[in-house]
């Protein structure tokens, strides 16, 4: 009788039924103390017997009555009873969850990051070309083809006498508007390079502040399973029934 009384508070314990548990493990103390005190003979004859096991046969009925009209209760809620005990994991599952879509957003704005230096590189370079080009067209227009090898000479003796003058004037030329269209995309872009740089470092101290999050909630889980067996394993089913 102890034995199945034992495997009783046993499966109560289980299915998170402390109050059951408790009752039986009261029977059990119960059983142990009328065994003590019982002489020698059969169980039939002794009526506390009788009387204790006629009341374990009820409170084992009703034990189990309540533990079917508990399952049907929740498989009737959709398993509310899982939900609650369920809230810290649900919880952190969510904080997961908003981890992966931050640290996805942080991969397509490191991406875009990598488009925009790819194009101002692009866009440099373009630059460049077209400051030769214009430089090249400057030095080997029309004109300069279609003069002779003389006139080349003397204009180039002009220029050096222009260039290595003391009165020489500077001059200034505007460049042309191709370039200064390229000028603009190009400070265009690098508005749009700090903005993104500066999204990439607002994700990733999102990151790592949900990743605290997310440590303190599976440190919080931890301590409450190991609060909850303990109070499993000191029969104190009544705060093991407080840690669900």
């Amino acid at each position: 009788m102890m034995a199945k009384l034992q495997r009783l508070k046993q499966k109560a314990i289980l299915e998170d039924e402390y109050d059951s548990a408790e009752h039986f493990g009261k029977k059990l103390e119960e059983l142990g103390r009328e065994r003590s005190s019982l002489r020698l003979g059969l169980p039939s004859r002794q009526p506390s017997v009788a009387l204790f096991l006629q009341r374990l046969r009820e409170a084992v009925h009703s034990a189990l009555a309540r533990m079917e009209d508990h399952r049907d209760e929740v498989e009737s809620d959709g398993g509310e009873v899982a939900e609650t005990v369920q809230g810290p994991l649900q919880r952190r599952e969510c904080l997961l969850q908003e981890k992966r879509m931050v640290e996805a957003e942080m991969a397509e704005l490191q991406w875009r990051l990598g488009e925009l230096q790819s194009r101002s590189c692009s866009l440099e370079h373009q630059i460049q070309q077209e400051e030769e080009d214009l430089q090249t067209e400057e030095v080997e227009g029309p004109a300069l083809r279609s003069c002779s090898h003389t006139q080349l000479r003397d204009m180039g003796n002009a220029l050096n006498d222009l260039v290595t003058s003391q009165s020489r004037t500077r001059i200034r030329v505007s460049p042309p508007e191709a370039i200064l269209r390229l000028q603009d995309q190009e400070q265009t872009l690098s508005l749009s390079i700090k903005d993104a740089t500066a999204k990439v470092v607002m994700s990733q101290r999102l990151g790592g502040s949900l990743r605290r999050k997310v440590s303190e909630t599976e440190t919080q889980l931890l301590a409450l399973h190991e609060a909850k067996l303990a109070a499993i394993s000191g029969n104190a089913f009544s705060s093991a029934k407080e840690l669900k």
